[in-house]
């Protein structure tokens, strides 16, 4: 045992994440955590400059956020050769794989690039850990422990002195890459509550005795919403005095985290707020089940899309049409989807559904010249096949398949029918499913159509088809919605 520890103890856990605020501080938390565990050393990656990483948000240099002495102690610069600190591996995420690790004298700690990476280390203590009287870790105690600079402190502690008479619940409302970058083209609309429902909630919240607080990145939405609702926001509590960044981004999370409540969509900035008071954000979906959250949202676009954004609005619909998406008859998806083209036409998701929805209600001239419209105008841009709308229609979202079952046979019909595009792409959609049978028959229908890309198509292998199939996670108000 004593040279188990001996070899241990010098290594060091990183957590070397490169992203935003929220990620960044959610991994040295974890990473603090796993190394007090296990008896490691911690250490982490932090630009010592500002950059932008995503054109949405600046993170600060570390020193403009981080104590010498913590500086000092646990960072080890911007980046690590990954030969002395290998990334931890799937595999090697057990005390048994990291005591053989351990034993190289050339790797002095492990990366942990995945938040998944830890869990088996902080679910729950090992028995060896109950014998020697080890609790649950406490992530607000841990992240106390985090030594931030003069002005990283001021900001947190600013977020914590103003009191309100009643209990508040907060509404994170994020924007940036999710709703207005290339993040918005369906894979992450799970990741931002709409604004079209904060009205809902607000209504909602009240008949529970909470007052609202909305925080997000959008200043002329809140705005908005505060003067529609009276909802309070971040100046109200003194957010003024720090400028939009990473003190800010500190401001916003300690004052999420003195909530009652924290109602967000999946976020690591709300979840280092979580991580702040020691329990995970709330589901919006314990307050409105999705399905209902989701007709209200477009009852208030329908009423009035004006009042938001053109992106957050169509971001609404199509939060909106993922909760509905089963449940919905030909002419109310289509009244949806035409909507959020209308007010995001560079989002090529709802011109795709569009074309399918032509497909399924017998228009297959017409779902076929609108397939034919994005697949040219993504060739013109590039050769590569699959094509990016190929790769979109086979994706699996965590919050399902970006086609449903119905779908994906309207393709096939009008595959079958004829269509050229539509062959094409349920050709590939067969090779992601490892269907080789399937697959050579829509490849034939594209070849007798006079495809020019087919047979690049087929030489993929099964591998190389560009596809996650990864089975969607819902969360516990999803199911009960």
């Amino acid at each position: 045992m004593r040279l188990f520890r001996s070899r241990l103890s010098d290594k060091i856990i990183v957590a070397p994440r490169d992203d935003g605020v929220g990620s960044r501080l959610t991994a040295i938390v974890r990473c603090m955590m796993v190394a007090e565990r296990l008896g490691c050393r911690f250490g982490f990656t932090w630009n010592s400059e500002p950059y932008t990483p995503s054109g949405f948000h600046t993170v600060d240099g570390v020193r403009q956020v981080f104590s010498q002495s913590f500086i000092e102690k646990a960072w080890l610069g911007e980046a690590l050769d990954p030969a002395v600190f290998p990334p931890m591996r799937p595999g090697g995420r057990s005390r048994r794989a990291l005591r053989r690790s351990a034993a190289d004298p050339s790797v002095l700690g492990w990366q942990a690039t995945e938040f998944g990476m830890l869990r088996g280390f902080l679910d729950k203590p090992s028995l060896l850990d109950r014998l020697r009287g080890r609790r649950r870790l406490d992530t607000a105690e841990t992240f106390r422990q985090i030594g931030f600079s003069a002005e990283a402190t001021n900001a947190i502690e600013t977020a914590s002195a103003r009191r309100t008479e009643r209990p508040l619940a907060a509404i994170h409302l994020r924007g940036g890459d999710v709703v207005y970058g290339r993040h918005r083209k369906f894979k992450y609309v799970h990741k931002s509550i709409p604004a079209a429902l904060v009205p809902s909630m607000v209504s909602r919240l009240a008949e529970r005795g909470f007052d609202a607080l909305v925080v997000g990145q959008d200043k002329r939405v809140i705005e908005d919403l505060k003067r529609r609702t009276g909802v309070l926001t971040a100046e109200d509590f003194g957010a003024d005095a720090f400028a939009r960044g990473t003190m800010r981004d500190l401001f916003d999370m300690a004052l999420l985290a003195r909530c009652a409540l924290i109602y967000a969509g999946r976020s690591q900035f709300v979840e280092t707020a979580g991580t702040m008071r020691g329990r995970r954000p709330d589901s919006v979906f314990d307050l409105i089940p999705w399905t209902e959250a989701s007709e209200m949202v477009l009852s208030e676009l329908d009423r009035d899309a004006d009042a938001y954004p053109a992106m957050e609005a169509a971001h609404g619909y199509q939060w909106a049409l993922r909760g509905l998406e089963t449940a919905l008859d030909a002419g109310r998806r289509r009244h949806i989807l035409e909507a959020a083209m209308r007010l995001d036409p560079d989002n090529e998701g709802y011109a795709l559904k569009l074309a399918i929805a032509d497909f399924g209600e017998g228009r297959l001239a017409d779902g076929e010249a609108l397939l034919a419209k994005v697949m040219a105008r993504e060739r013109a841009r590039s050769d590569a096949v699959p094509t990016p709308s190929m790769r979109r229609l086979a994706a699996v979202y965590r919050t399902g398949p970006f086609l449903t079952g119905d779908e994906r046979r309207h393709l096939e019909v009008a595959a079958r029918a004829g269509c050229v595009h539509a062959a094409e792409c349920s050709a590939f959609l067969a090779l992601a499913r490892k269907d080789r049978v399937k697959a050579d028959e829509f490849a034939a229908l594209a070849k007798s159509g006079g495809s020019t890309v087919i047979d690049r198509l087929m030489s993929l292998s099964e591998g190389q088809s560009g596809t996650r199939r990864k089975a969607p996670r819902a969360s516990a108000g999803q199911r009960r919605a």
